[in-house]
Protein backbone atom coordinates (compact mmCIF):
# COMPACT_ATOMS: atom_id res chain seq x y z
CA UNK A 1 0.00 0.00 0.00
CA UNK A 2 1.21 3.58 -1.12
CA UNK A 3 1.41 5.90 2.23
CA UNK A 4 -1.56 8.08 2.33
CA UNK A 5 -1.69 12.24 0.87
CA UNK A 6 -3.39 14.88 2.74
CA UNK A 7 -5.73 16.79 0.45
CA UNK A 8 -7.37 19.89 1.38
CA UNK A 9 -11.10 20.52 0.05
CA UNK A 10 -12.37 24.29 -0.32
CA UNK A 11 -13.51 26.98 1.40
CA UNK A 12 -16.84 26.66 3.13
CA UNK A 13 -18.94 28.17 0.53
CA UNK A 14 -17.19 26.40 -1.93
CA UNK A 15 -17.12 22.66 -0.45
CA UNK A 16 -20.03 21.62 -2.20
CA UNK A 17 -22.07 18.40 -0.88
CA UNK A 18 -19.67 15.53 1.26
CA UNK A 19 -21.59 12.95 0.23
CA UNK A 20 -20.61 13.61 -3.71
CA UNK A 21 -16.72 13.85 -2.79
CA UNK A 22 -15.60 13.42 0.77
CA UNK A 23 -17.18 9.74 1.09
CA UNK A 24 -14.96 6.79 2.91
CA UNK A 25 -14.03 4.57 0.34
CA UNK A 26 -14.66 6.59 -2.73
CA UNK A 27 -12.42 6.18 -5.95
CA UNK A 28 -10.48 8.71 -7.61
CA UNK A 29 -7.77 8.78 -10.17
CA UNK A 30 -4.86 9.79 -9.20
CA UNK A 31 -2.98 12.20 -11.94
CA UNK A 32 0.83 13.22 -12.51
CA UNK A 33 1.50 17.15 -12.78
CA UNK A 34 1.03 16.36 -16.86
CA UNK A 35 -2.44 14.93 -16.14
CA UNK A 36 -1.88 11.54 -16.83
CA UNK A 37 -3.37 8.60 -15.05
CA UNK A 38 -1.02 7.30 -12.83
CA UNK A 39 -3.69 4.84 -10.78
CA UNK A 40 -6.40 4.69 -8.26
CA UNK A 41 -6.86 6.14 -5.26
CA UNK A 42 -9.47 5.84 -2.12
CA UNK A 43 -10.39 7.94 0.22
CA UNK A 44 -9.74 6.22 3.42
CA UNK A 45 -9.98 9.06 6.14
CA UNK A 46 -12.04 12.15 6.84
CA UNK A 47 -11.71 14.94 9.17
CA UNK A 48 -13.46 18.25 9.17
CA UNK A 49 -11.22 21.39 9.78
CA UNK A 50 -12.32 23.46 12.57
CA UNK A 51 -11.24 26.53 10.53
CA UNK A 52 -13.11 26.16 7.31
CA UNK A 53 -15.45 23.55 8.20
CA UNK A 54 -14.47 21.58 5.50
CA UNK A 55 -13.59 18.21 5.22
CA UNK A 56 -9.75 16.85 4.77
CA UNK A 57 -9.28 13.81 3.06
CA UNK A 58 -7.06 11.06 3.76
CA UNK A 59 -6.35 8.94 0.33
CA UNK A 60 -3.67 6.20 -0.72
CA UNK A 61 -3.66 4.08 -3.91
CA UNK A 62 -5.06 0.78 -4.19
CA UNK A 63 -3.64 0.49 -7.66
CA UNK A 64 -0.61 2.20 -10.07
CA UNK A 65 2.45 3.78 -8.21
CA UNK A 66 2.89 6.42 -5.60
CA UNK A 67 1.28 9.33 -4.70
CA UNK A 68 2.30 12.41 -2.42
CA UNK A 69 1.63 15.99 -1.71
CA UNK A 70 1.60 17.13 -5.61
CA UNK A 71 -0.77 14.56 -6.89
CA UNK A 72 -3.90 15.55 -8.40
CA UNK A 73 -7.33 13.63 -7.98
CA UNK A 74 -10.49 13.11 -10.38
CA UNK A 75 -13.80 11.37 -9.27
CA UNK A 76 -13.49 8.53 -11.53
CA UNK A 77 -17.30 9.11 -12.53
CA UNK A 78 -16.52 12.63 -13.83
CA UNK A 79 -16.91 13.62 -17.41
CA UNK A 80 -13.50 14.52 -18.05
CA UNK A 81 -11.11 12.56 -19.68
CA UNK A 82 -7.12 12.83 -19.74
CA UNK A 83 -5.39 14.13 -23.08
CA UNK A 84 -1.80 13.81 -24.13
CA UNK A 85 0.23 15.35 -22.00
CA UNK A 86 1.16 19.30 -23.22
CA UNK A 87 5.23 19.38 -22.24
CA UNK A 88 7.43 20.09 -24.86
CA UNK A 89 11.62 20.58 -24.76
CA UNK A 90 12.63 23.55 -26.55
CA UNK A 91 15.93 23.93 -27.72
CA UNK A 92 18.63 25.24 -25.01
CA UNK A 93 18.83 28.70 -26.78
CA UNK A 94 15.08 29.03 -26.38
CA UNK A 95 15.20 27.47 -22.98
CA UNK A 96 18.36 30.04 -22.08
CA UNK A 97 16.09 32.91 -23.14
CA UNK A 98 13.17 31.79 -21.08
CA UNK A 99 14.99 31.83 -18.09
CA UNK A 100 16.27 35.55 -18.70
CA UNK A 101 13.04 36.93 -18.58
CA UNK A 102 12.17 34.62 -15.84
CA UNK A 103 15.61 36.13 -14.01
CA UNK A 104 14.69 39.71 -14.83
CA UNK A 105 10.83 39.84 -13.77
CA UNK A 106 10.93 37.54 -11.15
CA UNK A 107 13.93 37.39 -9.86
CA UNK A 108 15.13 35.57 -6.18
CA UNK A 109 17.32 38.83 -5.05
CA UNK A 110 13.97 40.44 -4.16
CA UNK A 111 13.36 38.11 -1.09
CA UNK A 112 15.23 36.53 0.98
CA UNK A 113 16.74 33.34 2.15
CA UNK A 114 14.57 32.85 4.60
CA UNK A 115 11.30 33.60 2.62
CA UNK A 116 11.92 30.07 0.43
CA UNK A 117 9.07 28.44 2.46
CA UNK A 118 9.22 24.99 3.05
CA UNK A 119 6.06 23.82 0.49
CA UNK A 120 7.86 25.45 -1.62
CA UNK A 121 11.55 24.48 -1.03
CA UNK A 122 10.50 20.85 -1.87
CA UNK A 123 8.72 20.83 -5.26
CA UNK A 124 12.57 21.21 -7.25
CA UNK A 125 11.33 22.59 -10.44
CA UNK A 126 10.59 25.74 -11.21
CA UNK A 127 9.88 26.18 -15.16
CA UNK A 128 7.48 24.37 -16.77
CA UNK A 129 7.37 24.34 -21.11
CA UNK A 130 4.15 23.47 -22.46
CA UNK A 131 2.15 23.62 -25.61
CA UNK A 132 -1.59 23.82 -26.84
CA UNK A 133 -3.84 21.49 -28.82
CA UNK A 134 -3.72 24.69 -31.84
CA UNK A 135 0.32 24.06 -31.01
CA UNK A 136 1.06 27.49 -29.54
CA UNK A 137 3.95 27.01 -27.04
CA UNK A 138 4.25 28.57 -23.66
CA UNK A 139 6.36 28.35 -20.30
CA UNK A 140 5.76 29.57 -16.55
CA UNK A 141 8.38 30.44 -14.72
CA UNK A 142 8.45 30.77 -10.66
CA UNK A 143 10.17 31.87 -8.09
CA UNK A 144 10.28 32.99 -4.07
CA UNK A 145 8.68 36.18 -5.38
CA UNK A 146 6.04 35.41 -7.77
CA UNK A 147 5.35 33.42 -11.50
CA UNK A 148 5.11 34.44 -15.13
CA UNK A 149 3.87 32.87 -18.10
CA UNK A 150 4.94 33.86 -21.16
CA UNK A 151 4.01 32.26 -25.19
CA UNK A 152 6.97 31.91 -27.74
CA UNK A 153 6.31 33.31 -30.76
CA UNK A 154 9.43 32.26 -32.66
CA UNK A 155 12.39 32.32 -30.76
CA UNK A 156 11.25 34.84 -28.89
CA UNK A 157 9.04 34.69 -25.71
CA UNK A 158 6.35 37.22 -25.18
CA UNK A 159 5.42 38.26 -21.25
CA UNK A 160 1.22 37.32 -20.84
CA UNK A 161 1.36 37.61 -17.14
CA UNK A 162 3.75 38.42 -14.34
CA UNK A 163 2.52 38.85 -10.30
CA UNK A 164 5.40 40.10 -7.72
CA UNK A 165 4.97 39.53 -4.32
CA UNK A 166 5.60 43.26 -2.40
CA UNK A 167 6.97 42.51 0.98
CA UNK A 168 8.67 45.09 2.10
CA UNK A 169 11.13 45.13 5.00
CA UNK A 170 9.51 41.87 6.32
CA UNK A 171 10.89 39.01 3.54
CA UNK A 172 9.76 36.00 5.93
CA UNK A 173 6.23 37.56 4.47
CA UNK A 174 6.78 36.86 0.57
CA UNK A 175 4.91 34.44 -1.26
CA UNK A 176 6.36 32.03 -3.24
CA UNK A 177 5.52 29.57 -6.08
CA UNK A 178 6.51 26.56 -7.61
CA UNK A 179 4.68 24.27 -10.48
CA UNK A 180 3.03 21.56 -9.38
CA UNK A 181 1.08 20.01 -12.32
CA UNK A 182 0.01 21.28 -16.25
CA UNK A 183 -2.72 19.86 -18.26
CA UNK A 184 -6.08 20.50 -19.72
CA UNK A 185 -8.46 20.60 -17.15
CA UNK A 186 -11.80 21.44 -19.02
CA UNK A 187 -10.83 20.31 -22.31
CA UNK A 188 -10.90 23.48 -24.54
CA UNK A 189 -7.37 22.46 -25.74
CA UNK A 190 -5.53 25.02 -23.75
CA UNK A 191 -3.79 23.59 -20.71
CA UNK A 192 -3.98 25.00 -17.51
CA UNK A 193 -1.08 25.31 -14.94
CA UNK A 194 -1.57 24.48 -10.71
CA UNK A 195 1.18 26.25 -8.97
CA UNK A 196 1.78 25.85 -5.47
CA UNK A 197 1.76 28.99 -2.99
CA UNK A 198 3.17 29.30 0.36
CA UNK A 199 3.03 32.73 2.27
CA UNK A 200 4.67 32.94 5.60
CA UNK A 201 5.05 29.26 5.40
CA UNK A 202 1.42 28.96 7.49
CA UNK A 203 -1.27 29.94 5.03
CA UNK A 204 -0.40 27.88 1.62
CA UNK A 205 -2.19 25.90 -1.06
CA UNK A 206 -2.56 25.72 -4.66
CA UNK A 207 -4.11 27.71 -7.33
CA UNK A 208 -4.69 27.33 -10.92
CA UNK A 209 -4.06 29.77 -13.52
CA UNK A 210 -6.05 29.60 -17.32
CA UNK A 211 -5.71 31.64 -20.23
CA UNK A 212 -8.62 34.07 -20.99
CA UNK A 213 -10.13 35.32 -23.98
CA UNK A 214 -7.85 38.27 -23.98
CA UNK A 215 -4.35 36.03 -23.86
CA UNK A 216 -3.98 36.73 -20.39
CA UNK A 217 -3.55 34.59 -17.67
CA UNK A 218 -5.79 34.54 -14.40
CA UNK A 219 -5.95 32.31 -11.43
CA UNK A 220 -9.49 30.51 -12.14
CA UNK A 221 -9.48 28.63 -8.66
CA UNK A 222 -7.96 28.19 -5.77
CA UNK A 223 -7.69 26.15 -2.53
CA UNK A 224 -8.68 26.69 0.54
CA UNK A 225 -5.12 27.95 2.38
CA UNK A 226 -4.10 30.39 -0.50
CA UNK A 227 -3.81 33.69 0.60
CA UNK A 228 -3.97 35.39 -3.58
CA UNK A 229 -6.78 37.26 -4.16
Amino acid sequence: MARAAKWPAQRPRDCGPRGRWAVIGSRWQALDGWGQIIGTAVVRERRVYDVTRCAELTLSLSTGGTIDGRTLFVSEDSAWRPSSSPAFSPPDAVRDSFQALVDETINDRRAGRAALHPQCAVIKDRVRFFAGSAGERYAVGTSNVGYVVARLDGERWTPLTTRIERHGAHPDAVTCYRPVATFDMNQDGVPEVVLRQSAAGEAWGDLVLGRGADGRWTVVAISPGSAII
